[in-house]
This record gives structure tokens, sequence and C-alpha cells, in this order.
């Protein structure tokens, strides 16, 4: 198995999320590995944020005819304003604008110190049926949304500083290594 080792993404924007209040400032600084942060904030108490969708994976190259064994997405230096408050409401992949696999989302609330988030891994394939084409897509990616369950000030929330995602995969024989297959075979 080979992966393509940790990826930056290309593209971010908040949507809509019917009934939530909270927003998201700064979608494009999950883009860059650097110190500036996506942060999402002006919660009601038992709100939700609005998606912050994150698609397109920069520099990815994945052979052709490959099949996807895994995927491992990472959020860097995430921490909340407040404990015991805020945790993620849902967090999926995305391909052409929906939904897709598993939920990863957890309960558990986010601390005050940073700390990387990981979802997913090496053998997880977030019960999808993705390809390779369909992982190289520029619809491709995840959405966050975050909850809050208690009373904040509008300025409170959570910061994420850098979104990355790592794609583990098989690539298909190459021609020489069937050719030496078959001739061990018939020897």
């Amino acid at each position: 198995m080979a992966d393509t080792g940790w990826l930056l993404f290309t593209n971010s924007i908040e949507t809509s999320r019917s009934g939530a209040d909270g927003d998201w400032s700064g979608a494009s600084n999950i883009l860059y590995d650097n110190s500036n942060h996506a942060t999402s904030f002006n919660f009601g108490k038992n709100d939700y944020s609005d998606w912050l969708k994150v698609t397109e994976i920069s520099g990815i190259s994945i052979p052709i005819d490959s099949t996807i064994d895994g995927i491992e997405l990472k959020l860097e230096d995430c921490d909340a304003d407040l404990s015991n408050t805020f945790s993620e409401s849902s967090i999926q992949l995305v391909l052409n604008g929906a939904e897709s696999g598993d939920d990863k989302a957890s309960s558990t609330d986010w601390s005050t110190s940073k700390i990387d988030k990981t979802y997913g891994g090496s053998s997880d394939v977030w019960n999808t049926s993705f390809d390779r084409d369909d992982i190289i897509s520029s619809t491709f990616g995840f959405q966050l949304s975050i909850y809050c369950d208690g009373s904040v000030a509008s300025d409170e929330g959570v910061d994420i500083s850098c979104a990355k995602i790592k794609i583990y995969y098989t690539a298909p024989a190459t021609m020489a290594q069937m050719m030496n297959h078959y001739k061990r075979l018939r020897a």
C-alpha cells in the first residue's frame, strides 16, 4: 500500500446550514500550513455553525486504476475558547456538493489547548466506494459543522489552523510485474 503523504486543499467556503447561527471567519486560512486560523463564532445556546466546506486536494497524484484503501483527514491546531462547550456536529466527506459516507463527528468537547484531530485512517474509506477519479476531482473534500451546547459571548468559538488529507491506495501491477509473475508460474 502507498500513500500520498499529507496534502493541503485548494478551496474553502462557508455555506449556510438551516437553523444555524454560528459563522466562519477566515475560512481560507484552513488551506495554509501557518499560524492563521479559520474561526467559528457567534453561537447561540444549543446552536450549530454553518458548514465549512473544503475541497480540491492540492498536488494530488494517484496512479490510474489504483484502489483507494483509506482516507485520513487531519485538522491541525484545533482549540476552543471555552472548555466543555464546543464539539463537532458533523464532519463528512463531500463529492459534487453532496455528503458521502460515514459522519466522523465526535461528541467529545474540544480542548482549550491546541491539538490535532484526526479522522479515518489507512484502512478506513468512510463507508464510501470512491475511486481514484472521485478523489482527484475538484469537488472532493469534506465539510464540518460545530455544535455549541452552552451560552457563550458572540466572539467565543473554535479555531482550526490547517486541514490536511492523506489518501492510501494500492497501485495496479505494472506490466513488468505481471510478466515476472507469469514467468514464475510457468517455471
